[in-house]
């Protein structure tokens, strides 16, 4: 008998945190870290006040392209730029009373930098880009549209949607507190 223990086949992660660097890049390593360990199954227990939009479209395709089963689980709020980290996931749960929020796409200026009417007119069409990019991912994973993104305004104004709605539009797949199965590994990603 080989007295190597069994690598788990399914892990759980926690985030609470920005979706920013260096957060994302913990987050990250951790989910690397998981796959290394020959899991077949990653649950990432989430909840994001957002971030910046380059480390949100990042951590989506970086989480897509993971050669594992990947549920995402709402358990506090999933805002702005996370709700395109959140949709990575193959499954995706919500708790009762948790939310998901919509607003539209801002960018912070450096403290030091200095802009140009080019520089100005090239980060406003970098923001119409992200938010197509934006509505693009939410009507290939859910069964959000344009129009409801125009007739809701979530773009336009902050939203705040329950998982009852979040339900209804595919944005997730159940309204169930999270479990973690008893034996289940559970790491939390220290900020």
């Amino acid at each position: 008998m080989n007295g190597n223990p069994q690598p788990p086949t399914q892990i759980a992660l926690s985030f609470v945190g920005p979706i920013a660097y260096p957060p994302t890049k913990i987050l990250r390593n951790a989910c690397c870290q998981a796959v290394s360990t020959g899991a077949k199954k990653l649950t990432l227990l989430i909840s994001s006040s957002g971030g910046t939009t380059i480390e949100g479209f990042a951590m989506y395709h970086f989480l897509r392209a993971l050669p594992i089963e990947l549920e995402m689980h709402n358990i506090g709020s999933i805002e702005s730029i996370a709700n395109v980290v959140f949709l990575a996931g193959s499954k995706r749960l919500a708790c009762p009373n948790t939310r998901f929020m919509f607003h539209d796409f801002t960018w912070t200026y450096g403290q030091q930098e200095t802009l140009d009417r080019d520089h100005m007119r090239e980060r406003a069409e970098s923001l119409d880009a992200d938010a197509n990019q934006f509505i693009e991912l939410f009507q290939l994973r859910t069964r959000m549209t344009k129009k409801i993104f125009e007739k809701k305004q979530l773009l336009r104004q902050p939203s705040f949607v329950g998982p009852d709605q979040a339900k209804e539009w595919g944005l997730i797949d159940e309204v169930i507190e999270a479990q973690i199965p008893s034996g289940v590994p559970i790491w939390n990603v220290d900020l």
